[in-house]
Parts: C-alpha cells; structure tokens; sequence
C-alpha cells in the first residue's frame, strides 16, 4: 500500500474512533437524562405522561434504530467485507485462538460483517495487522460510512432530549417539554 493511502487509512481509522466515543457519549447522554426529562415531563404534564407511560425520550429509540441498521452495498463491496471478514474470523474465531481479546475482536467483527460496515472491519484488521489492499472505490466506500455515522450522530443530537438538557433556561426547557408533547400527542 502506498504511503499515501496508508495514511488515509490511518486518518479515517481515528476519525471512525472518534465517532465511536461520541456514539459511546450519546448513549451515556441519553442513558444519564432520560429519567430527569421524563420527571419533566410528568410535572409539565401529568396527562400525557401517564397516556404515554413513557419511559424512553425519543432519543433512547433514534439510538436504538440507527445502531441496527445495515449499510447499503453493491456486490462488490460485499465480496471485499466477506474477505475481510474471513481473514480477521482466521486469527480470532473462538476455534483458533483461546485468547479472549481476540475472541472478542472476532465477536465485534462478526456484528460489523452483519451490518456491512467496511471500515469498522478493517479497523478490526488493522489491530491484528492484517494488511488490505485500500483502492479509490474503498476509500469512498468508508468515506460514506462515516457520513452515515456523523448523520445519524446529528439525528440523536435533535431529538427533544438533547435540546431539553441543554436549554439554558427553564423556559426553554419547559417549551421543549410542551412541543414534545404536542408532536407525541
């Protein structure tokens, strides 16, 4: 691989991490919140609370979503994320290795290669050394994969749960509690 596409390699690896740990902030987020916005929301509105029996913000469940969702590819980007797949399940498959942090690349392997997610396997691949051949075509595949990230990261950031906590009045906040409302009544 050429220096130069091995360090475009290398530049989306991190960015890919770095979206993990904002994908990782915004579960916590949403984990940590949850319960203060349903407080407020049964306190600005008793009614609709008890209708909805909610105990998820509309944020919890955009989470949930996006986390399950496959990506879209053609053939040839799935025979490329099967070869992968293969050679990464080679060194850390549970059969071939008993070390458990191998194992568990093999597990987080195994759920990127059911969403079809390219880049997450050859991060997985670049932790074990396992060198691929990145074309253009590729780079413009992972390219797309962290779009898809960073938009979806943007949906969970517009939900009413995130503007709800950081409304900087309780004005605000008591209007966003009461446009959720409105919107899920």
């Amino acid at each position: 691989m050429s220096k130069i596409k091995e360090l475009e390699l290398k530049k989306l690896i991190l960015e890919l991490e770095l979206i993990e740990i904002d994908e990782s902030y915004a579960k916590e987020f949403v984990s940590n919140y949850r319960g203060k916005f349903n407080e407020h929301l049964k306190k600005i509105s008793p009614e609709f609370y008890n209708k909805s029996n909610s105990e998820n913000a509309d944020s919890n469940s955009v989470i949930e979503r996006e986390a399950e969702k496959v990506i879209d590819v053609d053939e040839e980007e799935l025979k490329k994320i099967k070869k992968i797949y293969k050679e990464i399940s080679k060194i850390c498959h549970p059969d071939k290795t008993k070390d458990d942090n191998l194992n568990n690349l093999y597990v987080e392997a195994k759920l990127l290669y059911e969403k079809n997610d390219l880049l997450g396997l050859i991060k997985i691949s670049n932790k074990i050394s396992l060198d691929f051949e990145i074309d253009s075509n590729d780079v413009s595949i992972l390219k797309r994969t962290l779009q898809d990230k960073k938009a979806k990261l943007m949906k969970i950031e517009g939900t009413f749960l995130w503007l709800w906590v950081n409304a900087e009045t309780e004005e605000q906040k008591e209007s966003i509690i009461k446009m959720y409302v409105q919107q899920h009544s």
